[in-house]
Protein backbone atom coordinates (compact mmCIF):
# COMPACT_ATOMS: atom_id res chain seq x y z
CA UNK A 1 0.00 0.00 0.00
CA UNK A 2 1.53 3.73 -0.85
CA UNK A 3 2.22 5.87 2.08
CA UNK A 4 0.54 9.41 2.02
CA UNK A 5 2.20 12.48 3.03
CA UNK A 6 0.26 14.86 5.21
CA UNK A 7 0.75 18.70 4.73
CA UNK A 8 -0.80 20.71 7.51
CA UNK A 9 -0.23 24.90 6.48
CA UNK A 10 -0.22 26.48 9.95
CA UNK A 11 -0.64 30.07 10.97
CA UNK A 12 -0.49 31.05 15.03
CA UNK A 13 -1.79 27.64 15.50
CA UNK A 14 -0.48 27.07 19.20
CA UNK A 15 -3.30 26.11 21.02
CA UNK A 16 -4.50 22.94 18.53
CA UNK A 17 -1.54 22.10 16.69
CA UNK A 18 -0.21 19.36 19.04
CA UNK A 19 -3.90 17.59 19.26
CA UNK A 20 -3.60 17.57 15.42
CA UNK A 21 -0.40 16.33 15.28
CA UNK A 22 -1.07 14.01 18.42
CA UNK A 23 -4.03 12.72 16.69
CA UNK A 24 -2.52 11.35 13.38
CA UNK A 25 0.58 9.51 15.03
CA UNK A 26 -1.23 6.13 15.04
CA UNK A 27 -2.00 5.88 11.42
CA UNK A 28 -0.22 3.59 9.34
CA UNK A 29 -0.77 4.85 5.99
CA UNK A 30 1.34 8.30 7.09
CA UNK A 31 4.72 8.20 5.38
CA UNK A 32 5.56 12.15 6.57
CA UNK A 33 3.89 14.97 8.27
CA UNK A 34 5.18 18.43 7.23
CA UNK A 35 3.88 21.19 9.06
CA UNK A 36 4.61 24.73 6.95
CA UNK A 37 4.39 27.35 9.45
CA UNK A 38 3.16 30.38 7.90
CA UNK A 39 5.07 33.45 9.28
CA UNK A 40 3.38 32.30 12.64
CA UNK A 41 4.39 34.97 15.64
CA UNK A 42 2.93 32.43 18.52
CA UNK A 43 4.98 28.86 19.46
CA UNK A 44 3.45 26.92 16.62
CA UNK A 45 6.42 25.73 15.33
CA UNK A 46 8.20 25.00 18.47
CA UNK A 47 4.89 23.20 19.17
CA UNK A 48 5.53 21.08 15.89
CA UNK A 49 8.62 20.16 16.21
CA UNK A 50 8.07 18.66 19.68
CA UNK A 51 5.88 15.80 17.34
CA UNK A 52 9.05 14.96 15.40
CA UNK A 53 7.62 15.99 12.07
CA UNK A 54 8.90 18.19 9.27
CA UNK A 55 8.63 21.35 9.58
CA UNK A 56 9.32 24.90 7.41
CA UNK A 57 9.09 28.15 8.58
CA UNK A 58 8.01 30.72 6.41
CA UNK A 59 9.42 34.37 7.11
CA UNK A 60 6.09 35.86 6.95
CA UNK A 61 2.58 35.30 6.32
CA UNK A 62 2.31 34.27 2.88
CA UNK A 63 -1.66 32.75 2.76
CA UNK A 64 -2.75 29.20 2.72
CA UNK A 65 -2.29 28.42 -0.59
CA UNK A 66 1.50 29.64 -0.41
CA UNK A 67 2.13 27.42 2.27
CA UNK A 68 0.37 24.13 0.75
CA UNK A 69 2.42 24.79 -2.07
CA UNK A 70 5.28 24.81 -0.11
CA UNK A 71 4.09 21.92 1.61
CA UNK A 72 3.49 20.08 -1.39
CA UNK A 73 6.80 21.17 -3.16
CA UNK A 74 8.64 19.45 -0.21
CA UNK A 75 6.40 16.08 -0.36
CA UNK A 76 8.00 12.53 -1.16
CA UNK A 77 4.91 10.88 -1.92
CA UNK A 78 2.60 10.41 -4.73
CA UNK A 79 -0.35 11.02 -2.53
CA UNK A 80 -0.96 14.08 -0.37
CA UNK A 81 -3.69 14.74 2.38
CA UNK A 82 -4.19 18.17 3.26
CA UNK A 83 -5.61 18.92 6.37
CA UNK A 84 -6.33 21.92 8.70
CA UNK A 85 -4.04 22.61 12.16
CA UNK A 86 -6.88 23.32 14.02
CA UNK A 87 -8.64 20.06 13.69
CA UNK A 88 -7.76 18.78 17.14
CA UNK A 89 -7.82 15.08 17.79
CA UNK A 90 -10.84 14.94 14.79
CA UNK A 91 -7.33 14.91 12.31
CA UNK A 92 -7.56 11.33 12.50
CA UNK A 93 -10.71 11.62 10.46
CA UNK A 94 -8.48 11.93 7.33
CA UNK A 95 -8.09 7.88 7.11
CA UNK A 96 -11.78 7.99 5.97
CA UNK A 97 -10.54 10.12 2.76
CA UNK A 98 -6.80 8.26 2.77
CA UNK A 99 -8.04 4.86 1.67
CA UNK A 100 -10.98 5.80 -1.76
CA UNK A 101 -7.70 7.57 -3.41
CA UNK A 102 -4.84 4.97 -2.27
CA UNK A 103 -7.56 2.03 -3.68
CA UNK A 104 -8.09 4.47 -6.81
CA UNK A 105 -11.47 4.61 -6.09
CA UNK A 106 -10.91 8.41 -6.44
CA UNK A 107 -8.39 10.49 -7.65
CA UNK A 108 -9.73 13.18 -4.86
CA UNK A 109 -11.45 12.95 -1.82
CA UNK A 110 -12.93 16.23 0.14
CA UNK A 111 -14.31 16.21 3.78
CA UNK A 112 -17.79 16.82 4.41
CA UNK A 113 -18.56 17.67 8.00
CA UNK A 114 -22.39 16.90 9.07
CA UNK A 115 -24.61 19.66 10.58
CA UNK A 116 -23.77 22.95 9.71
CA UNK A 117 -22.04 26.07 11.78
CA UNK A 118 -24.32 28.79 13.36
CA UNK A 119 -23.91 31.26 10.84
CA UNK A 120 -20.51 29.95 9.42
CA UNK A 121 -19.81 27.83 6.80
CA UNK A 122 -18.76 30.64 3.98
CA UNK A 123 -22.94 30.59 3.34
CA UNK A 124 -23.10 32.25 -0.35
CA UNK A 125 -19.55 31.66 -1.28
CA UNK A 126 -19.60 27.86 -0.65
CA UNK A 127 -23.10 27.65 -2.78
CA UNK A 128 -21.13 29.71 -5.17
CA UNK A 129 -18.65 27.55 -5.54
CA UNK A 130 -20.39 24.53 -5.84
CA UNK A 131 -23.01 26.10 -8.25
CA UNK A 132 -19.78 26.97 -10.54
CA UNK A 133 -18.30 23.47 -10.00
CA UNK A 134 -21.37 21.78 -11.09
CA UNK A 135 -21.10 24.36 -14.30
CA UNK A 136 -17.84 23.47 -14.75
CA UNK A 137 -17.74 19.82 -13.92
CA UNK A 138 -20.99 18.42 -13.65
CA UNK A 139 -20.53 17.24 -10.44
CA UNK A 140 -22.06 17.95 -7.32
CA UNK A 141 -19.37 18.94 -4.89
CA UNK A 142 -21.69 19.94 -1.54
CA UNK A 143 -18.56 20.72 0.44
CA UNK A 144 -16.03 23.02 -2.10
CA UNK A 145 -14.36 25.04 0.53
CA UNK A 146 -13.23 22.04 2.57
CA UNK A 147 -9.90 22.42 3.75
CA UNK A 148 -9.31 18.73 4.42
CA UNK A 149 -8.94 16.56 1.26
CA UNK A 150 -6.80 14.06 -0.10
CA UNK A 151 -5.59 13.72 -3.34
CA UNK A 152 -3.15 12.57 -6.26
CA UNK A 153 0.19 14.63 -6.83
CA UNK A 154 -0.54 14.20 -10.19
CA UNK A 155 -3.42 16.43 -9.87
CA UNK A 156 -1.25 19.27 -8.35
CA UNK A 157 1.36 18.45 -10.76
CA UNK A 158 -1.21 19.17 -14.09
CA UNK A 159 -2.77 22.32 -12.29
CA UNK A 160 0.45 23.73 -12.08
CA UNK A 161 0.96 26.57 -9.51
CA UNK A 162 -1.81 26.55 -6.62
CA UNK A 163 -3.86 29.74 -5.98
CA UNK A 164 -2.58 31.75 -3.17
CA UNK A 165 -4.98 32.24 0.34
CA UNK A 166 -8.16 30.00 0.26
CA UNK A 167 -8.92 30.21 -3.69
CA UNK A 168 -6.75 26.82 -2.95
CA UNK A 169 -9.66 24.86 -2.07
CA UNK A 170 -12.07 26.32 -5.12
CA UNK A 171 -8.92 25.61 -7.34
CA UNK A 172 -8.41 22.03 -6.16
Amino acid sequence: MDKISIIIPAYNEEKLIGETLESLKDLTEIKEIIVVNDGSSDRTGEIARQYKVKVVDLPQNKGKGEAVQEGISQATSEIIALIDADLGNTAREVKKLITPVITNEADMTIARFKGRAAGGGFGIIRKLSSFLIKLATNQDISSPLSGQRVLKKEIVDNIGRLAGGFGLEFAL
